[in-house]
């Protein structure tokens, strides 16, 4: 089920755990795709934005690097005990 389902199922049914683990999952995914996006675009070296002044370019860019940041650090925590997590059951495994 895709994650903005499952958020609806959870924030429906009232288990708050299902209803914040989608949508942070769902947040996570919408950061990555636009980080991806960005990244690609640069890459292809399409002309960019022009702003009316320099401060809203600014502005724009710190908002972006900052939800990015803030977005990026608890996945990389998240992915590292998943990560450890993993290992620890296959070492017991075999």
């Amino acid at each position: 089920m895709p994650p903005l389902c499952t958020a609806g199922y959870g924030l429906a049914t009232a288990q708050w755990s299902y209803f914040f683990g989608a949508f942070y999952l769902y947040v996570i995914n919408s950061v990555f795709i636009s980080i991806s996006t960005f990244l690609i675009v640069r890459f292809l070296k399409f002309q960019p934005v022009s702003y009316v002044n320099a401060e809203t370019a600014t502005r724009v860019k710190r908002w972006v690097i900052t939800i990015a940041v803030l977005t990026i650090i608890p996945s990389l925590y998240l992915a590292y005990n998943f990560v450890k997590n993993e290992i620890f059951v296959q070492m017991r495994i075999t």
